[in-house]
């Protein structure tokens, strides 16, 4: 489960371009805009497609074996919903968390827990909060890292371990599986919406990529060739994110109708090979 290092990283880089935004006096309207119309642009092709691919299914008779494909190719779209309004409100809360450091981080956590806790009494509606606010707060630690609020060094490597060890008993002790990704059965999703194990989580894997950025950088900064290369896989990184589903798709229809998918049980040798 990479995502949450997707809003951490997204938060820090949000953080960098709002400031440079504000030195240029760039409106957050226009800011706002700047930053969605690169989300949908591929978000737009991708839709396109898929409705191309409909149009063909049902005239030749195959429109739900073409339903099933496109569900699967609209997957990535979840993350495409939940980043694109952390960016709409990126100027505002970038806003607020440098006028309240801590305040407004802490409010966040209560409001998390508050409704995390009507998901375990039952309450239905209120614990949806959590798909904004759970996300949300990945982006808003990557604002304090990028505002120079994350400790360094050894003291950011033993808070990278403490949540570590946090997210290991949360999924030990604690209610909720193993496994950071969603699936049907599970009695306490951890993503569906965002959970305390996610959070725990995520931030273990988010401090421990800034604890080791420093490296990465000096590795990149040696390298012209690691650099470029890091440019050109930037620029497209949305557009793989969101047609990799789409691709696996592709890949699974053509091996079935070529008869290369047996009919095996799941988690099986044979079902690997």
């Amino acid at each position: 489960q990479v995502m949450p290092l997707f809003f951490f990283v997204g938060g820090f880089a949000s953080a960098t371009s709002l400031r440079s935004a504000e030195r240029r006096g760039v409106r957050p309207a226009d800011w706002i805009a700047t930053r969605l119309r690169r989300m949908v642009a591929p978000a737009a092709a991708l839709a396109t497609f898929w409705v191309i691919a409909l149009a063909l299914g049902a005239a030749g008779g195959g429109f739900g074996i073409v339903v099933l494909a496109a569900a699967g190719g609209a997957i990535p779209l979840w993350f495409l919903a939940n980043y694109t309004f952390d960016t709409a409100l990126a100027p505002f809360t970038f806003r607020w968390f440098r006028a309240h450091p801590v305040a407004f981080p802490t409010v966040l956590l209560v409001l998390f827990a508050l409704a995390e806790a009507a998901s375990f009494a039952g309450v239905r509606y209120v614990p949806e909060l959590n798909w904004v606010i759970g996300w949300l707060g990945f982006q808003i630690a990557g604002f304090a890292w990028q505002d120079g609020r994350l400790p360094s060094g050894r003291a950011l490597v033993a808070l990278a371990a403490a949540f570590w060890a946090l997210a290991v008993a949360a999924v030990t002790v604690g209610p909720w599986p193993a496994t950071m990704l969603h699936h049907g059965g599970l009695d306490h999703s951890p993503t569906h919406p965002p959970s305390t194990a996610l959070l725990l989580f995520g931030f273990a894997y988010s401090f421990t990529a800034a604890a080791i950025a420093p490296a990465v950088n000096r590795w990149l900064e040696r390298s012209v060739r690691a650099w470029k290369v890091t440019i050109a896989a930037n620029s497209v990184a949305m557009s793989v994110y969101l047609w990799h589903m789409t691709a696996g798709m592709l890949v699974i229809g053509v091996a079935y109708l070529a008869g290369l998918i047996p009919d095996v049980q799941a988690g099986t040798s044979a079902w690997w090979w």
